[in-house]
């Protein structure tokens, strides 16, 4: 059977550039499909984001604890339109790597657009279809929001627009207390938020080594952050300006 391309790659994220940098290298004819920004999540809204995030949270953590090493600093709080700047400048830097104009000067046809597959061996972009040996499925993942009563209503955020805010929340629950949840967590609690971590399971890294949940928690809290494990969410609410969620015993965390 004769074929459109040899590998068809839908997806434009980390797994997807990889399998078509990779292949191209090795001489194939590669067509690579992206809906959205090339880079994926993890460029845009994951590990490039979060942690340089992160930097600049830990270097607040460094100004707060200074006089344990002799040396005297005050922390005057945060700019956040400047400290997203910088997120958003390391963004940049990268982005050329992930770019279109860098993986078509790799030999990789490059195609903007949402895929569908449509049989065994052909995929539909827009009107456009097209059929290849192999399809390489990269489409990565994104944050599942639960259907919690009230939680539409109300201001919320996943890891695809939490760098978007314009000033440090005050007040900040966490759902979930998974390494993306926690990392958020401690970053925002550095900075000075009051963060509440709230998980179902009866422990952090519940897949992980039993050792590891509960040592976590502990430094956690004493940097701060309150746990509420083996905890369900039944409800938000919003009165005023502020927010306000229900947990299983109906306790209310500001």
């Amino acid at each position: 059977m004769k074929y459109d391309h040899q590998i068809i790659v839908v997806g434009g994220g980390s797994a997807g550039l990889v399998v078509a940098a990779g292949a191209a290298g090795l001489g194939a004819d590669v067509t690579l499909i992206e809906r959205e920004k090339m880079g994926g999540e993890c460029l845009n809204s994951g590990c490039v984001p979060s942690k340089s995030f992160l930097r600049c949270a830990h270097r607040a953590a460094e100004i707060r604890e200074s006089a344990g090493f002799g040396i005297r600093a005050s922390f005057d709080g945060v700019d956040m339109e400047a400290l997203l700047g910088r997120v958003g400048g390391v963004i940049r830097e990268i982005e050329p790597h992930d770019s279109e104009e860098r993986f078509r000067g790799l030999g990789v046809n490059v195609i903007r657009g949402e895929a569908r597959i449509v049989g065994s061996h052909r995929v539909r972009v827009s009107e456009k279809e097209m059929s290849a040996k192999y399809i390489v499925i990269a489409t990565g993942s994104e944050a599942i929001v639960p259907p919690i009563k009230g939680l539409s209503a109300a201001p919320f955020y996943t890891n695809r627009n939490i760098f978007s805010l314009k000033k440090l929340p005050a007040d900040l629950v966490v759902l979930g207390g998974g390494a993306i949840g926690l990392e958020l967590g401690q970053g925002f609690s550095h900075l000075g938020s009051k963060v509440t971590v709230i998980d179902m399971m009866e422990r952090l890294f519940a897949r992980d080594d039993r050792e590891v949940g509960p040592l976590m928690e502990k430094l956690m809290q004493k940097e701060g952050i309150q746990f509420h494990l083996g905890a369900r969410i039944t409800e938000v609410i919003q009165k005023d300006k502020s927010g306000f969620v229900r947990i299983e015993k109906d306790k209310k965390i500001a």
